[in-house]
């Protein structure tokens, strides 16, 4: 399940404002995390040029179930409490079992694998950009919340 490689979108930033910057807070301001549960949880579709559909479940105990294409897989994820200076929240995700079929990019997904990758909530807490890293050079999304949150 290489679903960290699908698509590249350059113009994602246009529709994901950053929501702050660290270097904006006052000296001796509250650093307390924005959110009182993890702001990913809950269930996340995204809807692929291929028309294919992969929809991700975070849930508040650290599993992250996926269906994309004919895989359906599991994983444990753990998110950073708080946003990077640039708005984006690192993501770690091992994946712990998988159907063995192929995903929206007809890849297979071996158990075990571990990716890191880049959160980027929009201010509305209802859309989020995925990026292999904090450059904006590999994105995909929006991803739409269906519900939790």
């Amino acid at each position: 399940m290489q679903r960290l490689t699908v698509l590249l979108m350059p113009l994602v930033l246009a529709l994901l404002p950053c929501t702050g910057n660290a270097d904006q807070i006052p000296p001796g301001a509250s650093q307390a995390p924005l959110y009182a549960s993890p702001p990913i949880v809950g269930i996340w579709v995204l809807k692929l040029p291929n028309a294919c559909t992969e929809t991700y479940n975070y849930r508040s105990d650290g599993v992250l179930s996926v269906s994309s294409g004919e895989e359906l897989a599991e994983s444990s994820y753990t998110l950073d409490p708080t946003p990077g200076p640039k708005g984006f929240y690192r993501l770690v995700d091992k994946v712990l079992r998988t159907n063995g079929k192929p995903d929206c990019s007809g890849e297979l997904t071996p158990i075990g694998d571990v990716a890191t990758i880049y959160i980027r909530i929009d201010s509305s807490g209802n859309r989020l950009v995925i990026c292999l890293d904090e450059a904006l050079t590999q994105c995909f999304g929006p991803a739409i919340r269906q519900s939790g949150g």
